[in-house]
């Protein structure tokens, strides 16, 4: 497993006591800080998945950590006849 990437940008926390309970978290945007990771991160995907994890050192704090997976194999590459398969 290699090691964790947090998004640097974005923070959250657990919500209240005296939130709804439609109210899973509550999360904050540093604008200047989630632009510049965004354009430093892989240009040649469209998508960053995440993971919103509790911190160790503070359970009501929560952080937002780059989720890695990839499918392993041949699913992960796209199959030479997919072109010819597709009606349109």
């Amino acid at each position: 497993m290699s090691e964790k990437e947090y998004i640097d940008g974005l923070y959250g926390k657990m919500p209240n006591n005296k939130a709804p309970d439609f109210i899973i978290a509550n999360a904050s945007i540093r604008k200047d800080k989630l632009s510049a990771y965004l354009a430093n991160h892989d240009p040649s995907t469209d998508w960053i998945n995440l993971d919103i994890v509790r911190q160790k050192r503070d359970p009501n704090k929560l952080s937002f950590v780059l989720n890695q997976w990839k499918p392993a194999g041949e699913m992960n590459e796209k199959r030479q006849d997919d072109d010819d398969i597709l009606p349109f």
